[in-house]
């Protein structure tokens, strides 16, 4: 409760860079919000300060943010687990449709 209805300022303090962070929601008991995009490749620690609508800092919470996980692209698209109806009908495994 000691936010307040009126929302304050996040910035994301990495090294001595700070960055001003974007607010999603603002409420008297939590805020969400949304980093920035950053290339990173491997854990960086980052520090998010909370400032409230009076210019005092609120709150300094310290985090871990990680690397977005690594994309596979396939040449073909992976075989499906079902073999469709085409693959029956074609094994003789599957009567004509209608029947």
């Amino acid at each position: 409760n000691f936010l307040g209805p009126a929302p304050g300022s996040v910035f994301m303090v990495f090294k001595d860079i700070k960055l001003p962070v974007q607010i999603v929601n603002w409420s008297n008991e939590s805020i969400t919000v949304t980093l920035p995009p950053m290339a990173i490749r491997h854990d960086v620690r980052i520090r998010l300060d909370v400032i409230l609508p009076h210019g005092q800092v609120g709150l300094q919470k310290l985090l871990v943010v990680t690397p977005p996980a690594d994309v596979v692209l396939h040449p073909t698209a992976p075989q499906s687990p079902l073999p469709t109806n085409a693959a029956l009908q074609a094994a003789g495994l599957l009567g004509e449709v209608g029947n």
